[in-house]
């Protein structure tokens, strides 16, 4: 075979690999329901007679289940060939949309891979029905970024548009890190316009952004764009999943009532039997959600919140750091460290030298065999879970809130902190200087309508905690305790907003990581600790100023300390005595 042959057919990007991946796409996947009719030109799947009328239908609750095992969700996989998203007939054609669209779906569509136990098909026949939409565009899935120590996401999306090479369309794990203006496009635009490929009179027919629940809007950051654009489709947020055996056995019926307190008393009560309640490691979120509470309790939010968005960005809090409002040796950061300490006496024994990420390869293992009743954060293991005895076995429920129960520091009755979690997209300066921009955000659109959306969930039920994050698929069956969470969502609820990874540049965050490690290590006081962490964080709020180009704003920021008066507490001092549990005083 010639050079020129070979580069042709095997070259990932070129029009001959296009269609054999394609061919290939529709031979072996289990949602094709017709043969190839030849080599280059695949027959398309059929389509339920009642094509139109299934596409304005909103997706019934009892059509799918989660937590049914794997089998069950085969079934509904291969049983259930969704139709396409509805679109106005002038959407469908003529839109002048062409080019090669690139994208980081965060996955590798069609394979299994450790972090997608079930390959995940749909998403190439979604691609492939927009493609023939639009004749002269070609989507093609990128090779997934993994984050490593040497190559973290901020490294990965400046070097990445330096040097051109980020796909038009990718992901964010937290989009305050990568937040910048030579990297990603604002979206806010685009947000604001309809979309075209939702039904007239549904929600996101006249405004794309009237589509998503409010718990997932995209984030403002502190210019006032949006940045974003979440898929439609996302986890219940952080949890914790319990034994229901090993619940049994120390006496509890179900989850704790919904406080820190309560649950910290259930995990004594456990310990007491002579079972380790919980694994957890340092990046659990435990300890960032009750500063979040306690900065609400405090007064503080709204000074730091300047946009109004329920959500403080890294400008929001290292302005708020600059101003003085934001201190390391304040109430609202240092009890909360107080009490996490005491708290990892409930800990499996090791989470010390635990990996930083609870996506770390081995972390569940300890819940998954038996030698501990609960785990922080459950949702990257939940596959596994439902092969070891499903929704029988393991319940989940939300992270608790922090009252005054525990701390006096508490409010009585807190705004619940609860959201959704949903995967982001983000467009990038690639997209924008290959003229991609719209291209991008129309495929997004197509992608996120209910239609779409709900083939999208369907291949990931009975192996993944997924619930749907636009409006028209609420009305979704689940089991019981999967329910649950989903009816917490109803209560008076809040974003999470504050969190320590957001003050000055994110470097901060190993140091401030370093210092908890060895303070709960017993390597040093308590005051020490806080004072390291007080010292360190001037360097980096000026590796930040200096990043984002803010020192004419941080002037500004730092004359709001002449006007900003210290609340009561500003007398309050670093206690180094350790914190009691109140059941245990």
């Amino acid at each position: 075979m010639s050079p020129k042959i070979s580069r042709l057919l095997y070259d990932p990007k070129s029009r001959f690999a296009r269609i054999r991946r394609r061919c290939y796409i529709r031979a072996y996947s289990p949602l094709s329901t017709a043969p190839l009719s030849c080599p280059f030109r695949p027959s398309r799947p059929a389509r339920p007679n009642q094509q139109e009328a299934e596409m304005n239908r909103a997706l019934s609750r009892r059509q799918f289940l989660i937590g049914t095992g794997g089998l069950a969700a085969a079934g509904l996989i291969a049983a259930c060939a969704m139709p396409a998203a509805p679109m106005e007939d002038d959407a469908a054609e003529g839109s002048g949309m062409t080019g090669e669209l690139t994208i980081d779906m965060q996955y590798v569509p069609g394979k299994v891979t450790a972090d997608t136990p079930v390959a995940l098909h749909e998403i190439l026949h979604i691609a492939s029905e927009y493609e023939d939409m639009h004749p002269g565009v070609e989507v093609i899935f990128e090779e997934p970024f993994k984050a490593t120590e040497a190559m973290t996401q901020p490294t990965y999306f400046r070097a990445g548009a330096a040097a051109g090479t980020l796909p038009d369309i990718t992901f964010t794990y937290g989009l305050t890190f990568i937040y910048d203006k030579d990297t990603i496009v604002p979206t806010t635009e685009y947000l604001n316009q309809p979309n075209q490929y939702i039904p007239a009179g549904q929600p996101g027919s006249s405004r794309w952004l009237d589509q998503w629940f409010e718990d997932v809007h995209p984030i403002v950051l502190a210019d006032g764009n949006n940045y974003d654009i979440p898929v439609g489709w996302g986890g219940p947020g952080l949890v914790i999943a319990y034994n229901k055996e090993i619940f049994a056995e120390a006496g509890l019926s179900g989850p704790p009532e919904k406080t820190y307190y309560d649950y910290y008393q259930a995990c004594q009560q456990i310990l007491d039997t002579g079972t380790i309640p919980v694994e957890s490691t340092l990046l659990s979120w435990e300890w960032d959600r009750m500063v979040d509470y306690l900065v609400r309790a405090m007064g503080l939010f709204e000074l730091i919140d300047i946009n109004g968005d329920g959500f403080c960005d890294d400008v929001e809090q290292t302005r708020a750091a600059v101003a003085g409002i934001v201190r390391l040796d304040s109430p609202y950061w240092v009890e909360p460290t107080r009490i996490w300490k005491e708290a990892t006496n409930y800990y499996q024994p090791g989470y010390l030298q635990m990996a930083q990420t609870t996506s770390a390869i081995g972390y569940g293992e300890v819940f998954m065999t038996g030698q501990t009743s609960m785990v922080w954060n459950a949702n990257r293991i939940w596959p596994q879970l439902m092969e070891l005895g499903g929704t029988d076995k393991f319940g989940v429920f939300n992270l608790p809130r922090l009252t005054n129960k525990l701390t006096p520091w508490g409010e009585e009755d807190p705004t619940w902190l609860i959201a959704r979690g949903t995967e982001s997209k983000t467009v990038t300066k690639t997209a924008r200087e290959r003229g991609h921009v719209d291209l991008a955000v129309d495929f997004l659109k197509f992608m996120t309508t209910p239609a779409n959306t709900a083939r999208l969930i369907h291949e990931r039920l009975g192996t993944n905690l997924v619930l749907p994050t636009i409006k028209g698929l609420e009305d979704l069956e689940v089991d019981d305790d999967v329910k649950g969470l989903v009816s917490d969502y109803e209560a008076d609820t809040a974003k999470p907003g504050f969190s320590s990874d957001r003050i000055g540049d994110w470097h901060f965050w190993y140091e401030w990581f370093s210092a908890i490690q060895a303070y709960f290590a017993d390597d040093m006081t308590l005051e020490e600790m806080i004072q390291i962490q007080i010292d360190v964080l001037p360097t980096f709020i000026e590796n930040f100023l200096v990043d984002k180009e803010l020192h004419a704003e941080a002037a500004e920021w730092e004359k709001m300390q002449a006007d900003y008066t210290p609340p009561p507490w500003g007398d309050y001092t670093v206690p180094n005595e350790p914190f009691v549990m109140p059941f245990n005083a």
